[in-house]
């Protein structure tokens, strides 16, 4: 069975969302590590947390890095999940997980997401002339897609040689689209991309809705998803 650490972005404190998140990794008898990340020393929580650097305080690429970082000097971890705040996971996330075939090649995964209303969120997509789209979970394989991949932020999912190049790798210094420059640059340095659809996480506020029509050429097919 293999050994989870969990990583929770808490970029705006401990606010009721961050804190819902916290308890429902840390109550999950599948995950041996969790370092939530913070901006300042909270005070609602006990245990082992991280600070963003002063400079880090606006970045989220930084912030990505730090946790990455951590994540990859764990020792024994099978496998390291980035979570952001506001993203809950379903009842069986970490348990799918401890059940994965461990791989020496470097992978990184995601699981579904959906809004808080229960409709699809942006997280496995690709570019349609120069514009992301989102990418039907049975065509995400297909070439005309894969080979422009990205998977959104609010969960990236490492094996553990994942980490090491994830930390190698490291996200760009942005305030925005550091998750899409991240997938690249991970694909670059050898990295796979692997949509885990057997899982999927609750995002606990609206973001923007996968509402871009999507033109798969190759198949003749046009569909709003």
């Amino acid at each position: 069975m293999n050994r989870i650490a969990v990583g929770i972005l808490c970029g705006r404190g401990e606010t009721d969302e961050a804190l819902k998140v916290i308890q429902r990794v840390n109550g999950d008898s599948f995950v041996e590590t969790i370092l939530p990340l913070f901006p300042s020393r909270p005070v609602k929580c006990a245990g082992k947390f991280l600070f963003y650097p002063p400079a880090a305080a606006n970045r989220r690429g930084a912030a990505r890095n730090e946790i990455v970082k951590a994540l990859a000097r764990l020792q024994g971890i099978d496998y390291g999940v980035i979570l952001d705040d506001d993203t809950l996971p379903d009842p069986n996330y970490f348990e799918v997980i401890s059940r994965l075939g461990k791989s020496e090649a470097p992978t990184m995964l995601t699981g579904k997401l959906r809004n808080v209303d229960g409709e699809r969120s942006w997280d496995v997509c690709s570019f349609e002339d120069g514009n992301p789209v989102i990418v039907p979970y049975e065509f995400w394989e297909i070439e005309h897609h894969s080979k422009d991949l990205y998977f959104s932020g609010p969960q990236h999912i490492f094996n553990a040689a994942g980490l090491k190049l994830a930390a190698q790798v490291g996200y760009p210094d942005l305030t925005y689209g550091e998750d899409t420059q991240f997938c690249r640059q991970f694909r670059s340095a050898g990295g796979t991309l692997e949509p885990l659809l057997e899982i999927g996480a609750q995002l606990l506020h609206h973001h923007n809705s996968p509402n871009v029509t999507l033109y798969a050429v190759d198949w003749g097919l046009k569909r709003h998803l």
